[in-house]
Parts: structure tokens; sequence; C-alpha cells
């Protein structure tokens, strides 16, 4: 289990990384949907 958590945030970051250079509205979408998710 904490291994997939681990590999999760670490594709995250890296998406996080792209979207940032390519596309920041998309980062935008991406944080809040991870923001909304981390809650629950």
């Amino acid at each position: 289990m904490c291994r997939i958590r681990q590999k999760l945030s670490k594709l995250a970051g890296f998406i996080s990384g792209y979207a940032a250079v390519e596309n920041p509205p998309l980062l935008a979408l991406l944080s809040s949907i991870f923001s909304v998710h981390n809650h629950q």
C-alpha cells in the first residue's frame, strides 16, 4: 500500500512538472483534484 502511494506521489510530481511547462491551466486543475482527493 505504501509503495503504491509512493509511486502515485512520484507520478503526480512528474505530471505536475510536465503540466507546469506544457499547460499551466491543466496544472491548476490537477492540483485542485489532488487537494480534494487528499482531504477525503
